[in-house]
């Protein structure tokens, strides 16, 4: 009689077992990431958050009395646990100025930006503005930088009345009037030979509306200050002080030479 040879079932039998294995493998995957997900959801956040909207600003009181005033379309960020840690870092996107108190024990008090600009203060008043660039001015005490550009070890020293800008892994420092870049905290718009490009910027960051404009014009510049109010009577104001018309077609708003 013939003998009939049944085929070896060992290999399927582990195949059975390693999808077995695996499955559970996924299905345990899923659950640890379920629960990690529940976790970070009930977690306590630990960072909290101050936002301005267009045309918004918004005074600020740290938990060590320290003062803040954030510009339009600004966001400062700083640790749940901050005045316990050293130093006390803020990080700023937008602009704001800061007046510091200066801590018994010296902590430090450091505003960060996403271009890894650090300002270190031990007591001071000073204006941060990081958008396209980065300007930091002093109006009373003194700072020290941290820029990419410089070593780890330097520090770029200000004393009050200086103005440093960073842009493009570059600085410059120079002499200025800081009333001219903090007349906003007190709604206000000083201008020194200030440009038409700089000031259509300035409507740009801080009410969000883009105003185009002949590209002679740009350069023209005017001096003075006027009373900051709602982003279409400004646009009338600057339109004004260069003999501009401002023109609204739809959603879009231009300057135009008078006729």
């Amino acid at each position: 009689s013939r003998i009939k040879h049944s085929k070896d079932t060992q290999p399927r039998d582990r195949n059975i077992i390693g999808v077995k294995s695996m499955t559970w493998a996924i299905a345990a995957t899923v659950l640890v990431l379920v629960g990690l997900t529940a976790y970070l959801w009930k977690k306590p956040a630990s960072v909290i958050e101050y936002r301005t909207a267009f045309g918004e600003t918004r005074s600020i009181t740290l938990p060590d009395s320290s003062t803040v005033m954030l510009n339009s379309n600004s966001l400062l960020r700083l640790n749940a646990s901050w005045e316990a840690t050293s130093p006390r870092e803020v990080w700023l996107d937008g602009e704001a100025f800061f007046s510091v108190i200066s801590k018994k024990n010296k902590q430090p008090f450091i505003v960060k930006t996403e271009e890894n600009v650090a300002i270190e203060v031990l007591g001071t008043t000073f204006n941060v503005y990081h958008r396209n660039d980065t300007k930091v001015v002093l109006n009373t005490g003194r700072i020290q930088l941290s820029l990419p550009t410089v070593r780890a070890d330097e520090k770029v020293m200000m004393n009050p009345g200086e103005l440093v800008e960073y842009n493009e892994r570059k600085y410059v420092k120079r002499k200025v009037d800081p009333k001219m870049y903090t007349a906003w905290t007190e709604n206000n718009l000083v201008l020194n030979r200030t440009s038409l490009r700089e000031m259509l910027l300035m409507i740009k960051d801080n009410y969000g509306i883009q105003v185009e404009v002949s590209e002679n014009l740009l350069g023209q510049a005017i001096s003075g200050s006027k009373p900051v109010s709602d982003s279409v009577s400004l646009m009338h104001q600057i339109a004004k002080a260069f003999r501009l018309k401002v023109v609204k077609e739809g959603d879009r708003y231009f300057m135009r030479e008078q006729r």
